[in-house]
């Protein structure tokens, strides 16, 4: 509301703050959705209307943040799960988070990770080893988030490299035994196939 005036300085500050008025509220009504404009339509100003605004704003802001810090937290590695998938998944959803208005420290980083892999025993178990291990090591800092992420992916590849190799090998061993089975086989029914051999009928003649 204008300032306390009298006379005709009141007259003239009002109509200042009325055309002030106005035009802020011409602003707001052609800058929120239909939707926002209805629930402060009938507000006295356009103060009171950006109040209910902001405060409904913070409300819904403050549910998104805790929705996307929820699905951060929950978010697991499956047992046969892609590892460079699944933190490709975290980085996205902290990214989303960060968005909303979250953003979170290295240590809560780190620790979103290490309980990503709590289902997958092998790399959830490496990961508390290696941090164990940095600590022992007398580093003065704990390891960086990104620091641990470069490690998993590296074990995660080398893995994958082994795997691939042992799938080869065993491959490579089926394939040598069919081979053999196979000669085996035909040398089998070839020795099993008898010649063709007539019976010499001789006929003796009597004399």
């Amino acid at each position: 509301t204008p300032a306390a005036a009298t006379g005709v300085d009141y007259a003239k500050t009002l109509a200042e703050w009325q055309v002030k008025e106005d035009r802020a509220r011409d602003l707001l009504q052609r800058t929120i959705p239909d939707s926002a404009l209805i629930r402060v339509y009938h507000e006295s100003s356009t103060a009171a209307a950006w109040t209910v605004i902001c405060n409904e704003y913070d409300v819904t802001t403050a549910g998104i943040q805790a929705d996307y810090q929820e699905d951060l937290q929950n978010t697991r590695l499956a047992k046969n799960g892609n590892v460079r998938e699944h933190i490709d998944a975290l980085r996205l959803k902290r990214e989303r988070l960060a968005m909303a208005g979250v953003t979170l420290s290295d240590n809560d980083w780190r620790a979103v990770i290490v309980k990503s892999l709590a289902e997958h025993d092998y790399y959830y178990r490496w990961t508390k080893t290696v941090l164990t291990a940095a600590t022992l090591a007398g580093s003065a800092t704990p390891m960086s988030p990104d620091a641990l992420i470069t490690a998993l992916l590296n074990e995660y590849d080398s893995d994958q490299r082994l795997k691939n190799l042992r799938n080869q090998r065993v491959k490579a061993g089926n394939e040598v035994k069919d081979s053999a089975y196979v000669a085996a086989g035909s040398k089998g029914q070839n020795g099993g196939k008898k010649g063709k051999g007539g019976r010499n009928n001789s006929s003796g003649g009597s004399g």
